[in-house]
């Protein structure tokens, strides 16, 4: 049984990677901070700065010491594209760093 997220995050990859080779197909697994999006209403970080626009109470619903890292999807779309046009048959575990150490506590603050 997985009982953690870093459990099932590694079981994920595994069964990905052995999946490739046993089909003998490269793989490119792209690990990502949160996404966020400027235009989907149902977006969790849309509809948080949408209310302190509005100026009504937002709750972060995340742990105060976790770093707030995330990407616009549509960065991630171009990443992915890139990523596409530069294939090589290397199996390869793609990690996007945001280098940017926000913690969701500051957002809280902010």
């Amino acid at each position: 049984m997985l009982n953690y997220p870093q459990e099932l995050e590694i079981a994920a990859e595994s069964l990905c990677k052995h999946c490739a080779k046993v089909n003998r197909q490269s793989l490119k697994i792209v690990c990502s901070p949160y996404l966020y999006s400027s235009r989907l209403l149902e977006d969790y970080f849309y509809r948080l700065f949408d209310k302190v626009q509005k100026g009504t109470t937002a709750h972060v619903e995340k742990h105060p010491n976790e770093i707030a890292n995330f990407i616009n999807s549509e960065d991630l779309v171009e990443l992915i594209s890139k990523i596409f046009d530069s294939w090589n048959e290397q199996t390869e575990i793609l990690n996007i760093i945001i280098r940017l150490k926000l913690l969701f506590s500051m957002l809280q603050k902010s």
